[in-house]
């Protein structure tokens, strides 16, 4: 006779199961917080390295890390690292740089690494030899950087000035985690920016855009949109490489949709009131590239919206790239789509195409854009409306003929007016200039 034992379904991820060697007895399952705590009571205990690694196995997952900073584990690494003197590490210390690169992905690690005063050990380990240690310390640092505060003390405490000339020498992981921190400083903030010129990371940065490397190339090219983003400056320099905004061109085409979007994210940064570069990437063939993408039926809503702001930043005060595009329909169609940033996104496309051009006008009238506006004027997202207003007086500023036939829409003045009683003022401020023209 053969006796089945009915078990029940458990995530086999959270447990190891210990086989008892006396056949009859109970399985012992031990789940992960009770192997964190035990591993945890003997960290305390000797500050043993096996017991951070045992730590860093099981801190894949989010809430096993979460547990691990409860119980008090950061104070105890960063004490751990403060005693190391590179250009070498010990044993215990490179376990515990190692699981530090681990417990990091949480947000709220990173907060109190700053507070117990890690991050002038992170940038003291930035003299490190070995390569592995390196990247982990590089890792380390693009965490921190996620955050304000510790971007602050991280550019106050000079990590840019170690980490930067460390580029040339660097490759693979190590360079993307380089990049990576680059691109976490400098979003928004000026002082980074002009930092990461002076230091002269830019070219670096460029030749990163054409690796072959996919992981050192994304990070390059979300390092590049991070410094160039509202900078003038950095704009001129990343014009310089041709070859460079080719291949973030030839990202819009990527088969992977999230690069797609951050290739479209990263081109705006670079074109955003910047007339020489929104002929430069015109003329490498972006509104193609754009176009493709927009016109895909199986296309992700993401790179869709990312792909209209783009054509925002491209078309801005440019005729030429007004007048170079001719995908009419697929823009229209846009704003239909079953989402409101891409709603909204390509009726600012719209408006600024629109925008003292009356071809496009006309075009974009003959292709049914007043029925998507006098439809998304009864969204009920208010930024859909407020864009769609901008749109429609586009369309119909100074010239008769067009508001003419919006008029002979009644439904769209109709719906105008009762905007003007709309409690969001850009909304009611849309409305009124397009009854006002």
């Amino acid at each position: 006779f053969f006796v089945v034992k009915k078990m029940s379904v458990i995530d086999v991820q959270e447990l190891v199961i210990l086989d008892d060697d006396d056949y009859g007895q109970p399985e012992q399952i031990k789940r992960d917080p009770q192997l964190i705590e035990e591993a945890f009571d003997r960290l305390k205990a000797s500050n043993s390295p096996d017991a951070m690694n045992e730590l860093s196995r099981l801190s894949g997952k989010d809430k096993n890390r979460a547990l691990m900073r409860q119980l008090g584990l950061i104070p105890i690494l960063c004490k751990t690292l403060a005693t190391a003197n590179p250009p070498n590490l010990n044993e215990q210390q490179a376990a515990a740089l190692h699981l530090l690169s681990c417990i990091l992905q949480n947000l709220p690690s990173r907060e109190e690494v700053r507070r117990k005063g890690g991050i002038d050990t992170i940038i003291k380990l930035l003299a490190l030899q070995d390569e592995k240690q390196i990247g982990e310390v590089l890792l380390c640092a693009a965490y921190l950087a996620d955050n304000t505060k510790n971007r602050t003390t991280l550019r106050s405490n000079g990590i840019l000035e170690v980490a930067v000339p460390k580029m040339k020498q660097l490759t693979g992981v190590n360079l993307q985690n380089v990049f990576s921190l680059i691109a976490s400083m400098s979003q928004g903030d000026k002082k980074t920016q002009d930092q990461v010129v002076k230091l002269g990371a830019i070219p670096i940065i460029l030749d990163g855009v054409m690796s072959q490397d996919p992981g050192v190339r994304n990070a390059a090219v979300q390092a590049i949109g991070a410094v160039s983003s509202n900078n003038r400056k950095v704009q001129g320099l990343a014009r310089k490489s041709k070859p460079a905004l080719t291949a973030m061109v030839n990202m819009l085409r990527d088969p992977i949709a999230d690069h797609r979007a951050q290739a479209a994210s990263v081109i705006g940064y670079l074109t955003e009131n910047d007339f020489s570069n929104q002929v430069a990437f015109q003329k490498i063939g972006v509104l193609d590239a754009i176009t493709a993408c927009l016109s895909n039926g199986n296309e992700s809503l993401q790179v869709k919206e990312k792909c209209c702001g783009l054509l925002v930043a491209l078309s801005n005060g440019n005729a030429s790239v007004q007048k170079a595009f001719t995908a009419f329909p697929t823009l229209v169609a846009c704003t239909q789509a079953p989402a409101a940033g891409v709603q909204a996104q390509s009726f600012n496309a719209i408006s600024e195409l629109c925008s003292n051009n009356s071809p496009n006008s006309d075009q974009f009238i003959n292709h049914g854009v007043l029925q998507a506006i006098q439809n998304m004027l009864q969204s009920d997202n208010e930024i859909v409306q407020y864009r769609a207003t901008n749109a429609l007086y586009s369309i119909i500023r100074n010239n008769p003929t067009r508001r003419q036939i919006v008029l002979e829409m009644p439904n769209i003045p109709n719906i105008l007016r009762a905007l003007k009683g709309s409690g969001n003022p850009k909304v009611k401020q849309g409305a009124q200039w397009c009854l006002e023209e």
